[in-house]
């Protein structure tokens, strides 16, 4: 009996004795859970914080860069990305730094943008024109080329990458296979005016002034709200029908053409030179 009455005293101390410490154990995970909540819950205050904080220097710098204030815009912005980095600030910043002159600094925060996490495909295609265009203004065409190589593949329907690409050999001396790559980005975006105006160009300079007239009129009805495209497009228009032998529609467009200050000396000249 005294043998039964002492094994019972064993297994109840191990059964409550295990079944109190087990009530510790939880009761101090309980504490610490309450204390990594409140320690989250500080850091999601703070965070929400730095974000509205980084989103109102961020219109601060729009509303700045609208006045011409450059300077100052890119202070606001530097701040903004620098509390919290995000694509918008970033792509404002580095388009603000390449309208600067800076060059380097544009690159690098165009970068930044594409290691973010979850970036639209508008906002990617804007840094790729963005990086295109300070690339070029280097002569960098390999560096150019290799950048949008991969968006081919992710961005399939995307017309960006086509044009970006015609452009850099276009650029190059290339204008021959530009052609190819103008077309794609046409045929993906019928509307895409840039591709239309360069495409014309290449084919005028490659001296197929048929495929260049016909282009160019196919677009014309989608440029009437951009001045300085439509004087271009007209200027290409003048050209192929210089280059196809009708002088009089020639003379028309050239003289459309001069109403704007980049095309007025050379359409102004052909003018000169068209007229009996």
């Amino acid at each position: 009996m005294k043998k039964l009455g002492l094994m019972f005293i064993l297994v109840w101390k191990a059964a409550f004795g295990q079944s109190d410490s087990s009530m510790e154990e939880y009761q101090e995970q309980v504490l610490q859970w309450k204390s990594q909540k409140d320690s989250i819950q500080k850091g999601n205050s703070k965070k929400k914080q730095n974000f509205d904080e980084a989103k109102l220097l961020f219109e601060t710098g729009k509303d700045l860069d609208k006045k011409g204030d450059l300077i100052n815009a890119i202070n606001a912005y530097e701040k903004s990305v620098f509390i919290y980095p995000m694509t918008r600030p970033l792509i404002h910043l580095a388009k603000a730094y390449q309208k600067n002159g800076q060059d380097a600094k544009a690159l690098l925060n165009y970068e930044k943008v594409l290691d973010l996490p979850k970036v639209k495909e508008k906002d990617i295609m804007s840094v790729l024109s963005g990086m295109t265009n300070v690339r070029l203004s280097f002569k960098d065409y390999n560096a150019a080329l290799k950048k949008i190589e991969p968006y081919f593949l992710q961005f399939p329907s995307n017309d960006q990458p086509y044009y970006l690409k015609g452009k850099i050999l276009k650029e190059s001396g290339k204008e021959l296979e530009s052609i190819v790559f103008f077309k794609k980005a046409i045929e993906l975006d019928s509307k895409n005016k840039q591709a239309a105006y360069e495409l014309a160009n290449s084919l005028n300079k490659n001296e197929d002034y048929t495929a260049a007239n016909e282009c160019i009129i196919s677009h014309m009805s989608d440029v009437k709200e951009d001045s300085f495209l439509q004087s271009a497009l007209w200027f290409e228009l003048a050209e192929s029908y210089r280059g196809l032998a009708d002088k009089t529609r020639a003379i028309e467009y050239y003289q459309k053409a001069s109403a704007h200050k980049k095309w007025k000396e050379f359409s102004e000249y052909w003018i000169q030179q068209l007229t009996p």
